[in-house]
């Protein structure tokens, strides 16, 4: 009765009626402790017979406890879903944008120089509306209690397959490209300037929205990382976020290692391309790790001498800049196997 007493204590009637039932039961506690203290059997069989007011009251309250933490486990944390369904809509504008900036541009570039700048992006833009179309579903259904079984982690999962489209864009999409490219044509340059005075337009450069799609899509496996910390092991939906963060994180991160492979290929094959030399500098395992201008003293001449050093891991080239502008020379003994 005293840990009864004590239990009663710690409750809080979260309304009128459930405060009255609380200090019924309290009260009829009370009255047992007081009628054992007193030795009084009579009095205290009399209370005993009314003790099932005291169990029903706890039922109630322990049930409602239950039912409420069963309620707060079957929705995932709001910020972070919400946070993640703020960014997708934002993403899918700039996607949008994207699309409208390709068109202006038809008329400027040719189709492989487009190619290189937005590569697949109408396949991209439907898959992330698409995508944001099952979030916002979820919001609706789920945080309203409607649909319960609409799980956060399945979208992503089901999605990761039709993710794999980004796998053209980290091909092809070369930001140094795409910056030379504009700074060569004024074409390119006046097109951007008259996309940007559209009224329905925000102010924009190709340094910022170009890159969306490749930073987007290494921003979810965080994101759903984070879900899962926050997530209980007991939570509905745990596993499908654990299934979808495994997925969605090896998608990103072969992506992402298949755009270093095709970075450092192009890397080697310009500086092939820029130097004038019969050394084959194309290998399978080469890669190139630095380049820099340094001076060298020539005692001969009695004066330093400007030259390109390209650090790959296996040689070293060394090349004199060209003064024409045109290609870069390099002489057989310029070349140093590491």
């Amino acid at each position: 009765l005293s840990q009864l007493r004590k239990i009663l204590s710690q409750v809080k009637g979260k309304d009128p009626e459930e405060s009255a039932r609380l200090r019924e039961a309290s009260a009829l506690v009370d009255s047992m402790l007081a009628a054992v203290h007193r030795r009084s059997e009579s009095e205290a069989q009399l209370l005993f017979e009314r003790v099932h007011i005291v169990q029903a009251y706890l039922r109630g309250y322990l049930a409602r406890k239950a039912f409420v933490q069963i309620k707060s486990n079957s929705i995932l944390p709001k910020r972070l879903v919400q946070e993640i369904i703020d960014t997708e809509t934002s993403y899918v504008e700039y996607l949008r944008i994207l699309l409208k900036l390709v068109d202006n541009l038809k008329d400027v570039l040719n189709k492989d120089e487009l190619t290189m700048l937005c590569p697949n992006i109408h396949e991209i833009y439907m898959c992330n509306t698409e995508l944001l179309r099952r979030l916002k579903l979820y919001r609706e259904e789920v945080w309203s209690h409607h649909n319960e079984k609409n799980f956060l982690g399945r979208i992503f999962s089901d999605m990761a397959d039709y993710l794999k489209v980004y796998g053209e864009f980290f091909n092809y999409f070369d930001q140094v490209y795409a910056s030379r490219l504009a700074a060569g044509n004024p074409e390119f340059d006046r097109a951007v300037q008259r996309f940007n005075a559209q009224e329905d337009v925000a102010p924009l450069t190709l340094d910022s929205i170009l890159p969306k799609p490749f930073q987007r899509l290494l921003q979810y496996p965080i994101m759903l990382e984070r879900l899962v910390k926050e997530t209980p092991r007991t939570h509905i939906e745990y596993e499908h976020l654990a299934k979808a963060y495994g997925s969605i994180g090896r998608l990103a991160n072969d992506l992402n290692e298949r755009k270093r492979s095709v970075e450092e290929k192009r890397a080697v094959l310009r500086v092939q391309a820029s130097i004038n030399t019969k050394f084959n500098l194309v290998e399978p395992s080469r890669v190139l790790k630095r380049e820099a201008i340094v001076t060298r003293w020539h005692p001969k001449r009695e004066k330093s001498l400007m030259l390109k050093v390209y650090l790959f891991n296996d040689i070293i080239v060394l090349a004199t800049p060209s003064k024409t502008g045109g290609r870069d020379h390099s002489r057989p003994t310029s070349t140093t196997s590491l």
